[in-house]
C-alpha cells in the first residue's frame, strides 16, 4: 500500500455486508468485536443474496450457519452467495476465523 494510507483505519472501514438480497431484509447487524455478521430476510423467487466478505476483514477465512438456505458459492469466496426456496425466512450467520 502506498504510505499515505493508514492500515488501521483501512481495517476499521472494512467490514463484510450484504451487496444484494433476493427478497425482502428482515435486518443485519455487524458485530465488529466478536468479527460476526447476521444477516435475516424473507426469500423470494429464483434469486440469490450475496454478501460480500472482504479477504481484508477475514484474512483467515470465515465460517457460516444458515438456516432456510444454503450456500453456493465456493468456500471462502469473497462474494458469498445463498440461494433459498421462495417465501424462506433465512438467517445467516458469517463469522471470521
Amino acid at each position: 500500500m502506498p504510505g499515505n494510507v493508514s492500515e488501521t483505519k483501512l481495517d476499521a472501514l472494512t467490514r463484510p455486508f450484504p451487496r444484494a438480497i433476493a427478497g425482502i431484509p428482515i435486518s443485519w447487524r455487524l458485530d465488529h468485536d466478536r468479527g460476526v455478521l447476521t444477516l435475516s430476510y424473507r426469500s423470494s423467487a429464483g434469486g440469490e443474496t450475496e454478501v460480500w466478505v472482504p479477504d481484508r476483514w477475514a484474512p483467515n477465512g470465515y465460517e457460516v450457519q444458515v438456516r432456510g438456505a444454503r450456500v453456493v458459492s465456493d468456500p471462502g469466496e469473497q462474494g458469498m452467495l445463498l440461494r433459498a426456496a421462495a417465501g424462506t425466512a433465512v438467517v445467516a450467520d458469517v463469522r471470521r476465523r
